[in-house]
């Protein structure tokens, strides 16, 4: 009995692989009560979500994704009481969270100006107006941010959040991080326009969040730098997002290079330039959050890297 009682139990409870398990399987389950609620409410069609991997719907979107996170909220509340700790221990407590969240902001928006601005510079792509001014602006803008603030949450909740927390507790920071990052790019593959250069950015992506949740103890540099990297891309610039296109934006981006070096059909991020702007955030990381392990992160659930 006890043998089999070890494929389950560990030294610190519930072995990590079924804790994330239970966890996932519980932010699906609440996410689809909401969901589906939000589905026959608003009268959405099976063609409204299978619209969803080709293409960024705002309306649909957005309720999906705040759903998602409604859903990985109530899965971490239920694996921090299981394991007889505060909810916030896993990335969503912690001193000057909302400072962390605008300096996250500020560096995701700066960097992505400064990549869509490089490949402007070399040809690579044509930035154009797209003739929206005005007050249709201005909501688009505020569209744009509502279905990006809660899908950058869901992304940082599921790949840096209580997952990360677990792994990185039974093995080490610097594993918990390859693992999840490899995981949050396959789970870009099922976008149309993805290209394997955009994985691999996808893969980046994950592993300098992962330094900064590690370095802060929190997720909200990394939730704010997310949500301003995506929101600059998409309705500032114009870009698709990890293959999928959109509407409404401020300016057009149009590739004209070759796809390895203007992104093509994924977006600026999936240019071989978009790798330098993830070391140079890692950079910025290291030097802005230079307290590290052991001024800021106050959390003991992250061991040393």
């Amino acid at each position: 009995m006890s043998r089999y009682r070890s494929l389950w139990m560990g030294r610190d409870g519930l072995r990590s692989v079924w804790s994330v398990l239970l966890y996932v399987l519980i932010g699906a389950a609440v996410t689809g009560l909401l969901f589906g609620t939000v589905y026959w409410l608003a009268h959405f069609t099976p063609a409204d979500l299978k619209a969803l991997s080709s293409k960024l719907v705002p309306k649909v979107r957005a309720a999906l994704v705040l759903a998602q996170a409604c859903g990985l909220l109530v899965a971490t509340a239920a694996m921090a009481r299981i394991e007889g700790r505060s909810w916030l221990d896993y990335g969503l407590g912690g001193p000057r969270a909302a400072l962390l969240f605008a300096k996250g902001a500020f560096w995701g928006a700066l960097l992505m100006a400064a990549l869509v601005g490089a490949l402007g510079l070399t040809h690579a792509v044509r930035i154009s107006p797209s003739g929206s001014a005005g007050w249709p602006l201005a909501v688009s803008a505020l569209v744009w941010a509502g279905v990006y603030l809660p899908g950058a949450l869901v992304e940082e909740l599921l790949f840096r959040g209580y997952p990360f927390f677990r792994l990185a507790r039974s093995t080490t920071p610097a594993r918990a991080a390859i693992v999840m990052s490899v995981w949050f790019g396959a789970a870009h593959l099922g976008n149309k326009g993805e290209a394997v250069l955009g994985i691999v950015q996808v893969v980046s992506v994950g592993l300098v969040y992962c330094l900064a949740v590690w370095r802060t103890g929190s997720l909200w540099w990394a939730f704010g730098a997310h949500a301003a990297w995506n929101w600059t891309q998409t309705f500032v610039f114009g870009g698709s997002n990890s293959g999928l296109p959109a509407s409404g934006q401020w300016l057009l981006s149009t590739p004209q290079g070759p796809a390895w070096l203007s992104g093509g059909s994924v977006g600026p991020e999936g240019s071989v330039l978009s790798l330098a702007a993830m070391a140079l955030m890692a950079w910025i990381i290291v030097l802005t959050l230079p307290g590290g392990y052991k001024d800021l992160r106050k959390n003991t659930l992250l061991k040393p890297w």
